[in-house]
């Protein structure tokens, strides 16, 4: 098939229409099937938009897809095995034997993963770990701003002339010692 496209022409020259697709896996639940809008995370308006498809293939959702993509649906199995382990309070890397041990012989993905073992927990490892660590970032993202907030209740408490600190320290969430240390920063006798 020869293209039609010429390099120097005045004319709009047509490409194929892109298809982005992602896949989804965590463990928030989601539709099966959504639309995500690049511009969704602007900050005000932006001039360039892109959607992409965000497929659940988590282990159940999106049947007809799994059932049209058999490694597909083996890998789900696989995440969600993993996962109902670990729900038992069983480490990762057990977790991981377990759920390889228990898979069907007949699966596509079996003899891969048995093969290569070490990457295979390694892979869960590296997405694990991303996991737990943007938690924990998120988490100290919200203690970070929760006591930013509760430090600008208790100065501007400071500032009106309010200067007990146990009804500051009530009102503010902070410590009757944090909010002595902030009155004393301000030159304020408590």
């Amino acid at each position: 098939m020869t293209s039609d496209y010429y390099e120097y022409s005045s004319k709009l020259q047509k490409i194929p229409r892109p298809v982005c697709i992602c896949f989804y896996n965590g463990t928030k639940e989601q539709p099966e099937q959504q639309v995500l809008k690049l511009s969704d995370a602007y900050e005000g308006k932006g001039s360039f938009e892109t959607e992409v498809t965000m497929l659940n293939i988590n282990y159940g959702k999106n049947q007809e897809l799994m059932d049209a993509c058999k490694p597909l649906k083996e890998y789900a199995w696989l995440v969600d095995s993993v996962r109902k382990h670990q729900a038992e309070n069983m480490e990762l890397n057990p977790a991981v034997d377990a759920t390889l041990k228990e898979m069907p012989d007949d699966y596509v993905i079996k003899e891969f993963l048995v093969a290569n073992q070490a990457e295979a927990k390694n892979m869960f490892l590296s997405d694990y770990n991303e996991q737990r660590i943007l938690e924990k970032e998120r988490a100290e993202g919200i203690e970070e701003e929760y006591n930013r907030r509760n430090n600008e209740v208790a100065t501007d408490l400071l500032k009106k002339g309010i200067v007990s600190a146990p009804f500051i320290s009530d009102i503010s969430k902070l410590s009757e010692d944090a909010v002595r240390n902030l009155a004393e920063s301000m030159n304020i006798v408590l």
